[in-house]
């Protein structure tokens, strides 16, 4: 019984902290808001991704 007990308390703190970190990441992206204004492109980062390898 405690086990179980303690296993729903895991899996809502779980719960909890992916919510929490999913908001941070819209606030996040509402900050930066367009990353061309960055020089971020996708595709030059994918670029130097594959030549490392």
């Amino acid at each position: 019984m405690e086990i179980n007990k303690a296993c729903k308390i895991i899996f809502v703190l779980y719960f909890i902290a992916c919510f929490g970190a999913e908001i941070w990441y819209l606030v996040t992206l509402s900050k930066i808001g367009d990353y061309n204004e960055y020089d971020v492109s996708f595709f030059n980062s994918k670029h130097n991704f594959n030549n490392w390898f």
